[in-house]
């Protein structure tokens, strides 16, 4: 059986592609899969464009005498402020009275390992600059506030009582939190000092922040290149040196390739954030007795 012209079949499974296919000039096939495929090939060439015309873009516009050390991807995080309301309060300090009555202590080993240290700024200006999308995952996990924590602050204050704790927490939250996110995440970053917060919070470092420390480990005085780039479009991008954030401007390249742009399927792309710190449990399956 003779093959088929390379420009006529998908370049993923091989597949006929169809008029229509032909017609809009990409070479995929309607498969759920191909599509998808598609739609990450075309990112990770977007990608590799801007990675050089972004360090380009850094030398050029704040003078530097040598190009940043590293170039690290952000995920989308645009907060969005809304009240915490006396439902949330009463609905908080419920869970927290639960806490304490039923002894109730988060499985450490469902959570990611502590990765994150404090030695070096430019880790700590990273995070302002991705605006906390982990923080997300401190919805459906209550701020991952346990029995440990609340002992904690009890311990810290001899004279009170595991309901004073409680107490005190419920007076730390924010008068406005994050839509979808964490009760005590603000526009400036949680709403606890940072001895108040699960361990978690503190430890966690994504693989953007980790890669920052490496460099910073390396190189005290090392300059990173951060840019949130989210559905193929970059949405800021800045320097972050020890002492200072300098946003710089930044497009998005054109591909020079002809190809009509794929429309990922959201739902089937890996959150590398996600694998590591799990889906909120039910109340039932969060306890430890």
């Amino acid at each position: 059986m003779k093959a088929a012209p390379a420009n006529t079949v998908c370049r993923h499974c091989g597949a006929v592609l169809d008029a229509l296919a032909r017609r809009r000039g990409v070479d995929f096939c309607g498969a759920a899969r191909c599509r998808h495929q598609a739609a990450q090939a075309h990112t990770a060439g977007l990608k590799q464009a801007l990675s050089t015309a972004a360090l380009a873009a850094a030398r050029s516009q704040l003078q530097l005498q040598e190009a940043p050390a590293a170039l690290v991807w952000l995920q989308h995080c645009e907060p969005q402020m809304i009240a915490v309301d006396d439902d949330d309060r009463d609905r908080h300090r419920s869970y927290l009275e639960s806490v304490v009555a039923d002894g109730m202590v988060i499985d450490r080993s469902r959570l990611a390992a502590s990765t994150a240290d404090d030695k070096h700024p430019q880790g700590a200006r990273l995070c302002a600059q991705c605006r906390g999308r982990c923080c997300e995952h401190g919805a459906g996990w209550r701020a991952f506030i346990d029995l440990t924590v609340l002992s904690r602050w009890q311990q810290e204050h001899p004279a009170c009582s595991l309901a004073d704790a409680v107490d005190a927490y419920v007076t730390m939250l924010p008068a406005e939190h994050v839509r979808g996110a964490c009760l005590y995440q603000t526009a400036t970053g949680c709403a606890m000092p940072r001895e108040r917060r699960a361990d978690i919070c503190n430890g966690f470092a994504c693989e953007a922040l980790q890669q920052v420390q490496h460099v910073a480990e390396s190189v005290p005085a090392s300059a990173v290149l951060a840019i949130t780039f989210h559905r193929d479009q970059v949405e800021r991008a800045a320097v972050i040196e020890a002492d200072a954030t300098h946003a710089i401007a930044l497009e998005t390249p054109t591909r020079t390739r002809t190809m009509s742009r794929p429309t990922p399927n959201h739902a089937m792309q890996t959150d590398a954030l996600s694998a590591k710190l799990p889906q909120a449990p039910s109340r039932a399956a969060d306890r430890e007795r």
